[in-house]
């Protein structure tokens, strides 16, 4: 099992590397968040979602999740601060 957390601070060629060493009885998961990147419009996060977020993928085992501001539950004043800056 790889869990690749903060995904969105990778490069497209990071994530494409660790997702090509995927062997028989791999599991990973991939999480990120998009509108969190630190590496100034270079990550490769959302771009290699968007390639697997398809029926093909799905077919061959991989899936794909979005989440929204309905999903956070950590709190009500972060699920605020999420919405008033949606709008920022």
């Amino acid at each position: 099992m790889v869990i690749i957390d903060e995904a969105q601070n990778l490069t497209k060629q990071e994530l494409i590397t660790i997702l090509t060493r995927f062997g028989q009885g791999s599991r990973y998961v991939v999480i990120g968040d998009s509108n969190q990147s630190d590496i100034n419009g270079k990550s490769g996060f959302s771009p290699i979602i968007k390639a697997f977020d398809n029926d093909i993928s799905k077919d061959q085992g991989i899936s794909t999740f979005y989440f929204g501001s309905d999903d956070i539950v950590r709190s009500k004043i972060l699920k605020h601060i999420v919405h008033v800056l949606s709008d920022v």
